[in-house]
């Protein structure tokens, strides 16, 4: 199983890889909404910064854990599918077989003559071992693969990033903001008061040096 799910490392890293980077944009497009100045969004996002890398790290560490339970845990499985699957398997296999002896015919299509299909195909006991095995993990690897797909995408995608309780979205709450001290907010709203405070000096000394240049004028 390992070596048939060596390609599931890179491709699960690099999905939930993308995920993160795509819920990382949403975060920053929302914090650029909610705050008026660059400085103030900055600064908001040096306080969310930890929280948010703790959960996009938790997100990439379930799709490891996902990957160590399917590529180096026991193979099983209750899924009905995986019966079906090595049914289906052995019908091909059998079907492969009997197709030397098919005789196409008109009326009924291709055909196997009673006496062909009662004919035997001897192989020694290894063969049929080595038939069974690959037969059982051809089938399992079907039912595992689709386990493990929909795992990454409603655990480590869902859950852990997008709709659980605990998600980069579900950072920034009331109850995050009542718990930040004084000096946090000071941060955060500090250099946007400064900027006001300079913008409201600015405009009374225009204001008076319009009033100067009146006097100037009009005497």
């Amino acid at each position: 199983m390992k070596k048939q799910s060596s390609k599931w490392i890179n491709i699960s890293l690099g999905y939930i890889s993308d995920i993160v980077v795509i819920v990382h944009r949403f975060v920053m497009t929302a914090l650029g909404l909610l705050c008026y100045h660059d400085a103030m969004k900055q600064s908001l996002f040096n306080i969310l910064s930890d929280g948010l890398l703790c959960r996009y790290k938790v997100a990439i560490q379930h799709v490891q854990f996902l990957l160590e339970v399917e590529r180096n845990g026991i193979p099983m499985t209750t899924n009905h599918y995986f019966s079906d699957n090595l049914e289906k398997c052995r019908q091909e296999r059998m079907f492969s077989l009997m197709q030397e002896f098919s005789i196409n015919d008109c009326k009924h299509g291709s055909v196997i003559r009673l006496s062909d299909a009662k004919r035997t195909h001897p192989m020694s006991n290894m063969e049929h071992i080595v038939q069974d095995i690959h037969d059982i993990l051809q089938s399992y690897y079907k039912v595992a693969r689709k386990r493990y797909v929909d795992n990454v995408v409603t655990q480590a995608t869902s859950h852990f990033l997008i709709t659980g309780p605990e998600t980069p979205l579900n950072l920034f709450t009331p109850t995050f903001v009542s718990g930040l001290t004084k000096e946090e907010l000071e941060h955060i709203v500090g250099e946007a008061l400064r900027m006001k405070r300079e913008r409201a000096r600015l405009k009374k000394d225009i204001a008076s040096l319009t009033e100067a240049k009146h006097i100037l004028l009009h005497g």
